[in-house]
């Protein structure tokens, strides 16, 4: 009965608590009881747990083979992996049982943990492989001495299999060269649970002689007794007989370097000086030339420290010359600096025998550096803090001319306008249009000066380009009040179809900055925008009837900030920047631009890109239509985060023309808050730049949040690193104040229809 039932859960959850095991029991498929450590290895509460299937806990790999334990009542113990509630895998030891009880069928299954044994075996594994790579010999003994294990350098050293070794006491080694006082010594030590360190001479198997230098580790136990002995030996007989010769020839080569003027050093492979000169001392001003020499380059812990014995090591090991420069402090707080240059010297088998050190005294050197580096840390800060005063004053200037041009756009759509208001509006919107086309080729020439600005290539039909250039060259007649003059595209249907590999955003700057330039300079006439193919290029020009460039000016009109009238009294506007940026990109995106022009005749600008190999069909576009109609047939809610009351106002007022529901907030902060209490929300536009918490920190909280729904943000702050903190942050896409209303629009109906 389910009275019985109840009491024998209560029973099992009396008893299997105490049990230091996970354990679930399984009736009819559905789960009947679990003890507090299986709660504890899957992070779910017991109520979860009953509300669950028992192959919910099945990693998807092990599913087919849990159904069939379960249809069959195997009793069969299997390793699989557990899912816990936070995600993460558990490897496990499932052991399942059957118990009958008042005819129902008990499938109890223990769970082990087996996190830790997987680590252990892991580790051991780790570690027996190291023992056996290692360059050094190693020998692992028991209490009494019998050897219980060795690696392959040990076998490969002494000339003995492992089999020969296994059980033997190392005093199969002995060669006689120690006395029985030597052996008592280190005996005493090692047992004593000391470490012992030293040089052995020892014989292989073939009764040949070597040396080694050895350390032997007692090993201890829990119980804090010593169970065995490791021994790590390394084959030195190369570096003995180096040592003898050296010896040998010490005097004659001394002669010939003890009164060099550099620091000359000769040191063994084991970091032992075998030759030194007078002039290291000088050096030094610490040590005497024979403190000096005693001095092993390997294991001094000042040239450790400083890497001299690391670049010494490098030497030996690939048998190459390296250059090397070094520095410590003296006592007086004094810096010195020396370079080292370290050259190999081998034997005729090619082998290393020993380094040969030159050393000088680059002290003075460093110091006219550090002059010469504080420079250029000087400049690079002038650098940067240009880029700060740049891009405050870019954020600056874009948020009011975003509501001024924004406000204008609105305004114009009105239809109760006097023609002197609506002339009055298009001045404004000319004004506000010259003063952002400054203020971003300000940015563009910072960015260019720097290094920073970034080229995103891209496959595009020569036809896309032209329709994108068409609304904006429109306008730009607009701005500059020149509207009477002529503008003629003349690029036949073919060149619409070839294909460029560019990007596309800097290449419309490119043309616009050219065609600008033109109307700039052109009173009467026109101006006519061409394409033509030269060989493997096609070639784009901006022609004018304008007044002309001296030739003499050719050269230097790309330069930055100039113009063709560069006294008080000219008569034409702009930056002199617009040239230079068109250069620059040209130059980035692999291009070429040139001109021709004469006084009083016109000018023609040219830019060459080469022709993509790449077809039509193999471009893929992403054509997103606004469609007005769509957006007022749905009412969606966008979160307007702007603490700019102008802004804010002109986007709600764009916005609610389009049937948008719009909630506002004027920070990160608030709009967290609103976004916790109101799930109904479509869309995010999210100022970047507000008090009490910024929208990058507010992104990066609300996407912790899992709240996936698209995040647009709006901004003032124009720089590349800016845009890309926004999308890191989590942010979909970043418009860059001021914006169109239909560049507005478009961006949110591309992410309120995906």
């Amino acid at each position: 009965s389910e009275k019985e039932l109840l009491f024998f859960r209560e029973m099992l959850d009396s008893f299997l608590n105490k049990i230091k095991k996970a354990v679930i029991i399984i009736v009819n498929e559905e789960i009947f009881f679990v003890n507090q450590d299986f709660c504890n290895i899957t992070g779910y509460s017991k109520d979860e747990v009953y509300r669950m299937k028992p192959l919910d806990f099945v990693h998807h790999d092990f599913l087919n083979l849990a159904k069939k334990n379960m249809a069959t009542n195997s009793v069969v113990p299997y390793e699989t992996w557990a899912k816990r509630k936070d995600g993460s895998l558990l490897p496990v030891l499932i052991t399942p049982n059957i118990l009958q009880y008042k005819g129902n069928s008990f499938r109890i299954v223990s769970i082990k943990n087996l996190t830790q044994e997987k680590q252990y075996l892991k580790q051991e594994r780790l570690l027996r492989k190291t023992m056996e790579q290692t360059h050094e010999s190693i020998v692992i003994t028991d209490i009494d001495a019998n050897i219980i294990y060795v690696n392959n350098k040990f076998c490969e050293i002494t000339g003995y299999s492992k089999e020969e070794v296994m059980g033997a006491n190392p005093n199969i080694l002995q060669s006689g060269y120690h006395t029985k006082t030597f052996y008592e010594s280190m005996w005493q030590i090692i047992t004593s649970g000391k470490v012992w360190h030293g040089v052995l001479r020892n014989k292989k198997k073939d009764n040949s002689l070597y040396w080694e230098e050895a350390t032997i580790v007692p090993i201890v136990n829990e119980a804090g007794k010593i169970d065995s002995y490791l021994g790590v030996k390394k084959d030195i007989t190369e570096q003995k007989m180096i040592e003898e010769n050296f010896k040998n020839t010490e005097i004659k080569y001394y002669e010939l370097i003890k009164n060099a003027p550099i620091g000359i050093i000769s040191a063994d492979i084991s970091g032992n000086i075998i030759i030194i000169n007078p002039v290291i001392e000088t050096f030094s001003k610490i040590l005497s030339l024979q403190e000096i020499k005693k001095i092993n380059i390997l294991t001094s812990p000042l040239l450790r420290t400083i890497g001299v014995s690391d670049q010494f090591q490098k030497c030996i090991n690939n048998k190459k010359k390296i250059k090397y420069e070094v520095s410590y402090r003296l006592k007086n707080g004094k810096d010195i600096y020396f370079r080292l240059y370290l050259s190999p010297v081998t034997n005729q088998e090619g082998k290393v025998i020993s380094v040969l050190l030159i050393i000088e005294n680059i002290s003075q050197e460093k110091e006219y550096e550090k002059v010469i580096i504080k420079a250029k840390e000087k400049a690079e800060e002038n650098d940067r803090l240009k880029d700060i005063f740049l891009a405050n004053m870019s954020h600056e200037l874009r948020t009011p001319l975003n509501a001024i041009l924004g406000f204008t756009e609105i305004l114009n759509n009105s239809k109760n306008l006097l023609p002197e208001q609506k002339e009055y509006l298009t001045y404004i919107e000319n004004s506000a249009n010259h003063l952002l086309e400054l203020v971003t080729d300000l940015v563009d020439i910072a960015q260019i000066e720097s290094g920073k600005i970034t080229i995103n290539k891209e496959k595009i039909k020569v036809s896309d380009l032209i329709n994108t250039l068409i609304p904006i060259t429109e306008k730009q007649f607009s701005i500059y009040q020149k509207d009477y003059l002529d503008f003629t595209i003349d690029i036949n249907d073919a060149i619409k179809n070839y294909v460029l590999n560019v990007d596309k955003s800097r290449f419309v700057q490119i043309i616009i900055n050219l065609i600008n330039n033109a109307i700039k300079y052109t009173n009467e006439g026109g101006i006519v925008f061409s394409a033509t193919v030269v060989k493997d290029e096609l070639v784009f020009s901006v022609q004018d009837t304008g007044i002309g460039i001296p030739e003499d000016k050719h050269e230097t009109i790309f330069e930055r900030f100039r113009q063709t009238e560069e006294n008080l009294t000219r008569q034409y506007e702009g930056s002199g920047l617009g040239l230079t940026i068109a250069k620059e990109l040209v130059t980035l995106m692999e291009g070429r631009i040139w001109l021709k022009s004469e006084l009083g005749k016109g000018s023609v600008f040219s830019v060459a890109f080469r022709i993509d190999t790449h077809t039509e069909e193999e471009i893929q576009k992403d054509i997103i239509t606004v469609n007005n109609r769509k957006i007022l047939k749905n009412r969606f809610t966008v979160l307007l985060v702007e603490d700019n009351s102008q802004n804010k106002l002109l986007i709600k007022t764009v916005l609610l023309n389009y049937n948008f529901n719009v909630i506002e907030a004027d920070n990160g902060k608030k709009a967290i808050e609103i976004l916790k209490k109101t799930p109904f929300i479509n869309l995010v536009l999210m100022d970047i730049q507000m008090p009490e918490m910024n929208g990058i920190e507010a992104t990066k909280i609300i996407r912790k949040m899992n709240i996936t729904i698209p995040i647009i943000a709006q901004t003032a702050l124009a720089f590349p690193e800016d845009k890309k903190k926004a999308l890191d942050a989590g942010c979909n896409e970043v418009l860059i104040k001021p914006f169109k209303q239909d560049q507005l629009l478009t961006t949110i109906i591309k992410y309120l229809t995906l």
